[in-house]
């Protein structure tokens, strides 16, 4: 029996078995470029290794900030209940495995083994993409297939994966017992001053580091990465756009959420209640979304982005809601682009 939610945590594995199948049908083509046709949309290779790289990144950034604003009185507490939880996701890869079979039973084992001991993540990892994209593109023009491809990608996935996955349980673990020891409020007054930090900062490690080291530089590729890397660890479902007297509101829906698994995962396995450290990740999206609307929307627009309803907050799916109203230009997209490319020092304050 699964320990995290299959739906919301357990995405990857599907993600993997979907491109096995391209793979072994030799379609090249939407083994690496994606398929978004079908019922289960998959966004190909290119987009996951880098989604997933991309990932870990961010979950660095947001433990970073939860490290250094929600002091524990009980450090070792943290600790043992994070490395036991981590290892029941260890626990449910192998389970997945055993379902779908992804990766060797050997591999696996001492890959597993090497996980709960330490980083899983290469020195080389950018070699590493770089040459599997490489690799991949030769044999779409034509040149003779490997046979360690399809492992080799799916080996630098999962460690992508497994340590994104120990860092967010991390979160979880150190914001429930930080409410246990203090109250929802001091989570939320601990919280909303790192908020715009967070925004503004991971747009910079997705277009200063994320980007460029995994291979997106062309304007095409960064707009397929931001539409469809969501795929690899969520259903979404079709956006729509409505016109409104005086303006246009666009929804974007996110059915699942592997934020909201884990954290929420965690504290329901520490016996807190559900939904009580919502604030520790809900924010953060809504954040990070309104500084890249602040960056991609064109200026003529005034613009509004919110959370209209979140599975963090008992809702059935994440909604979030972009409203434009067409006004007079002004320099919010300049702004943006200062924050996000400039060497201004960012940083947040904390709240007493």
């Amino acid at each position: 029996m699964l320990h995290f939610r299959e739906e919301q945590n357990h995405r990857w594995a599907h993600n993997l078995a979907a491109a096995r199948e391209f793979y072994s049908a030799g379609d090249l083509g939407k083994f690496y470029q994606g398929d978004l046709s079908g019922a289960f949309p998959f966004p190909g290779m290119k987009i996951l290794g880098a989604f997933w790289t991309a990932e870990n990144m961010e979950m660095n950034e947001r433990l970073e900030i939860l490290l250094d604003v929600l002091p524990l009185s009980d450090e070792s507490q943290y600790q043992r209940s994070s490395n036991r939880y981590f290892r029941w996701f260890l626990d449910d890869i192998i389970e997945m495995n055993d379902r779908m079979n992804l990766f060797s039973k050997d591999w696996l084992v001492s890959f597993l083994k090497e996980a709960e001991n330490g980083t899983v993540i290469p020195e080389d990892w950018q070699e590493q993409i770089a040459s599997l994209q490489d690799r991949t593109e030769k044999e779409l023009n034509g040149e003779p297939r490997e046979k360690t491809l399809l492992n080799d990608w799916f080996r630098y996935c999962l460690r992508h994966i497994v340590s994104y996955a120990r860092n967010l349980i991390k979160q979880g673990v150190r914001s429930a017992l930080y409410v246990g020891e203090n109250s929802e409020d001091a989570l939320k007054k601990a919280i909303d001053p790192t908020i715009e930090y967070f925004g503004w900062k991971i747009n910079r490690v997705f277009y200063n580091v994320a980007l460029p080291l995994t291979g997106f530089s062309d304007l095409g590729d960064i707009v397929q990465l931001g539409s469809y890397g969501m795929l690899a660890d969520q259903a979404v479902s079709p956006s729509s756009s409505t016109e409104k007297p005086g303006h246009t509101e666009k929804r974007s829906f996110l059915d699942t959420c592997q934020l909201y698994g884990f954290i929420d995962s965690c504290a329901a396995f520490l016996g807190m209640r559900k939904g009580c450290t919502t604030h520790a990740y809900c924010p953060y999206c809504v954040g990070h979304g309104k500084k890249t609307m602040d960056f991609v929307i064109p200026p003529e627009f005034q613009i509004e982005y919110g959370l209209e309803e979140g599975l963090g907050y008992g809702g059935h799916r994440c909604t979030f809601l972009l409203k434009m109203t067409p006004a007079p230009e002004d320099d919010r997209c300049d702004q943006a682009t200062a924050k996000i490319f400039g060497d201004e020092e960012l940083s947040y304050g904390t709240e007493k």
